[in-house]
């Protein structure tokens, strides 16, 4: 079964007694561990992501729809790029003044950050 882009097939996945259905991506060479027991969708999709390496790019996303649908107007303006690369969110923008306004809030938007991902994902903000 194929995805919109190609990406995926619908693959059997049997754990314990009952069986489950899990899409992962056609180019996936590892290994899903068996199951002792039934898991949710919820706890297969977090698996799946865990597994493929995904946690990385899915928390950057995350962080930038919160970007765009918090920040505000003027700060979405000049923000040239967000980029999440070992624990550091580095922000990029093309105004002084910001970056300056920014700077003064890292603390809490770190904070508000690792709480939106549910984890201590960010250990710092570089504003540059």
């Amino acid at each position: 079964m194929d995805w919109d882009k190609g990406v995926g097939k619908l693959v059997e996945l049997v754990w314990g007694e009952g069986i489950t259905f899990a899409m992962y991506p056609e180019n996936f060479h590892g290994n899903f561990t068996k199951m002792e027991k039934e898991q949710s969708l919820k706890e297969v999709l977090r698996m799946m992501v865990s597994e493929m390496k995904w946690d990385h790019k899915l928390s950057e996303t995350r962080i930038k729809e919160f970007w765009t649908k918090k920040m505000g107007t003027t700060i979405n303006q000049y923000t040239k790029e967000l980029k999440l690369r070992g624990g550091k969110l580095f922000i990029t923008l093309e105004s002084s003044p910001v970056k300056q306004e920014l700077s003064y809030e890292r603390e809490k938007l770190r904070k508000t950050l690792n709480q939106l991902l549910g984890d201590e994902v960010i250990k710092d903000i570089i504003i540059r």
